[in-house]
């Protein structure tokens, strides 16, 4: 078995010695499967070696045994970097010796790095990357930032530090996402707190970042107060133009509250994106959002049901039933219909993505009315 792998190798890496100017790299190690591990150790140090010259972008999943091996390799253009963290069940110390050439590896693209991305598994009982980010930076050219952990938090003790990276990079910050995957079962019971991760680095940043363009967010814990999201979304409304808010599914007045800050209501007139979850999906959020942002030019929704809404008193109160299962079918074109006989709907031509749990369409307005796409939907 040992041959024919470094056959298997061998014949592999002959075939990248024959690829010159390799721009992508991905290597994506499956926790669950059998692969050798020796096929991983192959494909990884020696050749980003071979590629250190033209690598644009990167990204690693790796066993963390490998990691050590990063130290030597210098990749001079490296622009975009993602990295996933699958530490199992290594103990704290074992994980934070492994990263040090993983560290001393990011630290060298100080110079091209512009895009820096982690994502935590769920499956990584005792990893902390506080210390992570704590050794990071500063990177000049830095202008995304990405987090992804499990939602509990376990995995960022500290979220102080990472408002301490992002204020390192305020000049030059134009992307920050800040999303979760599952609940990790940690080895040892992390602080209640951490659960709140997300909130508190919104509530640490008093001063906008003046470049922010793009902003992903999950919106956790599910049942927790909107208001710390609302008043960041108010701090950098002027320059962000594509928002998605991840996780949670919205009801009504839950998206009005977003809407709005402690002083007043956000100005979202200059979105141009925008990419959320919605309880029940009906032409009144449609309008809502239409009227909230008439500068959008492309809008995703994801809902679990699909409603028929009508206004009965003046005060916003609202009746709805669910639609039958047969008419969701149809849905886009009576949604059509509806907001057609509404005056000043602003949007034009504008993309509607529509996914919900039996399939998607899309919906847009064309200047004289609104128009469906394709008719028949596919069942998951």
């Amino acid at each position: 078995m040992r041959k024919c792998l470094q056959k298997d190798i061998e014949l592999v890496v002959s075939a990248f010695d024959a690829m010159r100017n390799i721009k992508e790299y991905v290597i994506d190690w499956d926790e669950d499967s059998g692969h050798h591990p020796g096929l991983y150790k192959a494909f990884f140090t020696p050749i980003l070696q071979k590629w250190s010259r033209h690598l644009v972008k990167l990204t690693i999943k790796v066993p963390p045994q490998f990691l050590k091996s990063l130290a030597s390799v210098r990749l001079i253009n490296l622009e975009t970097l993602q990295y996933h963290f699958c530490t199992g069940d290594l103990p704290s110390k074992e994980i934070d010796d492994i990263h040090n050439g993983f560290l001393v590896f990011v630290n060298n693209l100080k110079d091209s790095l512009a895009c820096i991305s982690f994502i935590s598994t769920y499956t990584s009982l005792n990893l902390d990357i506080t210390r992570i980010y704590k050794s990071l930076g500063p990177f000049p050219k830095l202008s995304s930032i990405s987090l992804s952990i499990p939602f509990d938090g376990g995995h960022l003790s500290d979220p102080s530090v990472f408002v301490q990276f992002l204020e390192k990079h305020r000049s030059t910050l134009k992307n920050m996402s800040l999303l979760t995957s599952r609940l990790t079962v940690h080895s040892m019971p992390s602080d209640p707190e951490c659960i709140i991760w997300i909130q508190k680095i919104l509530i640490s940043i008093h001063t906008p970042f003046p470049r922010l363009r793009s902003l992903a967010l999950a919106l956790r814990p599910l049942r927790a107060p909107l208001i710390s999201a609302s008043n960041f979304l108010k701090m950098h409304m002027v320059s962000l133009d594509s928002l998605i808010l991840a996780d949670r599914a919205l009801e009504y007045h839950e998206l009005t509250t977003l809407m709005s800050a402690d002083s007043g209501r956000l100005d979202l007139t200059g979105l141009r994106h925008l990419r959320i979850k919605v309880d029940s999906f009906c032409p009144d959020i449609l309008y809502h959002l239409a009227s909230e942002m008439p500068g959008l030019t492309r809008l995703d929704i994801e809902c679990t049901s699909i409603r028929s809404q009508r206004v009965y008193t003046n005060r916003t109160k609202f009746v709805s039933y669910q639609l039958p299962p047969i008419f969701r079918y149809y849905c886009l074109t009576y949604f059509c219909f509806l907001l057609c006989n509404r005056k000043h709907f602003p949007w034009k031509s504008l993309p509607i993505n529509i996914f919900w749990s039996i399939g998607s369409s899309s919906v847009w307005r064309s200047d004289q009315r609104l128009m469906t796409g394709s008719a028949m939907l596919n069942e998951h």
